[in-house]
């Protein structure tokens, strides 16, 4: 939307604002700009999210502040799936199809979700795996 409406300069922060005593047109203009933006950014997201926006932000520092709630989410969302691939655990006479199956959706969650720091190695996961087993 923001490539469409031609505003990532601004949400971004690429786009500066021009000195509004040398150039009071541009700055007018770069004044605009940016309330479209902020205008696409508030009518894009929930009541929840708006709490992290402020009233005179630029359009930069809503995405900012959104991006750095998000991310923090995220992280937290991660760490929640590996604390759960590593706490599951198995005992005799449980369904270990089940068992694979879940840690596998959970394995391919965190994949899905994170970057490289959360990534887990297929051995790993092979070792993960193992020690969830019962000891037969």
């Amino acid at each position: 939307m923001f490539k469409l409406c031609n505003v990532l300069g601004y949400i971004y922060g690429d786009v500066k604002r021009p000195d509004s005593t040398l150039n009071p047109v541009s700055a007018e203009n770069w004044d605009f700009n940016n309330t479209y933006a902020t205008g696409i950014i508030f009518l894009n997201i929930t009541t929840l999210q708006k709490v992290h926006i402020g009233q005179d932000c630029s359009a930069y520092q809503m995405w900012d502040n959104l991006e750095a709630i998000h991310e923090v989410r995220g992280q937290t969302t991660i760490i929640n799936y590996v604390h759960l691939l590593f706490k599951c655990n198995v005992e005799e006479g449980d369904d270990i199809l089940k068992h694979l199956s879940n840690l596998k959706v959970t394995f391919e969650w965190i994949h899905a979700l994170s970057n490289e720091e959360f990534k887990i190695s297929d051995l790993f996961f092979k070792v993960i795996i193992a020690f969830s087993l019962p000891p037969s």
